[in-house]
């Protein structure tokens, strides 16, 4: 997906949830003018660092700490992407649809947010989809109580009720994830 991300030749992405900082550290060595902030919880974000200070990154790949769920931290105003991979799926439908309406907020009308994300009724093979929902079941009854893999149609609605629109769709990428852009409507 590096080419379909980067392919506005973005100056600034911000990494939502950037868990071990491979993205980011994938997008700075894919191109060499954008930087990368990752936005993630402390622990996670200290982990994520340690990855980049590895890589040589630290001057284009910084971080910020914070709990979304809580507050939206403040956000450099010159943020051309913002990336969430296979992240909503953590949370429950309220919490999505209040982190998306905080983020449009912060938008503006040339910012991109790309959502990278496994549904199930977008696979090409009915036994990936029986996967994909059963893992689903785990997650919401053992994991945590709310993550799921959402439908496509549910994550739209909530995108849309958020206010974004959805500028582009691509599915199939990999094994079966779909990439969704979108902008303020």
């Amino acid at each position: 997906v590096l080419p379909l991300v980067l392919q506005t030749k973005p100056k600034l992405i911000l990494d939502v949830g950037g868990n071990t900082g491979k993205w980011a550290i994938s997008c700075a060595n894919y191109s060499k003018d954008v930087r990368v902030i990752i936005l993630d919880l402390p622990g996670q974000l200290k982990k994520a660092m340690h990855n980049v200070k590895n890589q040589d990154l630290q001057e284009r790949i910084t971080g910020i700490s914070a709990n979304i769920l809580e507050d939206l931290p403040s956000i450099p105003d010159e943020i051309d992407v913002i990336w969430m991979s296979q992240f909503l799926d953590c949370f429950s439908e309220t919490e999505i649809e209040s982190m998306l309406k905080r983020f449009h907020a912060r938008m503006d009308d040339q910012t991109i947010l790309y959502i990278l994300e496994l549904f199930g009724d977008r696979q090409r093979f009915e036994a990936t989809a029986f996967s994909l929902y059963n893992t689903s079941l785990y997650f919401t009854c053992i994991a945590n109580g709310v993550s799921k893999m959402y439908h496509s149609k549910d994550m739209l609605r909530l995108l849309k009720s958020a206010g974004f629109r959805i500028t582009a769709e691509t599915d199939h990428i990999g094994i079966g994830h779909t990439l969704l852009e979108c902008r303020r409507k």
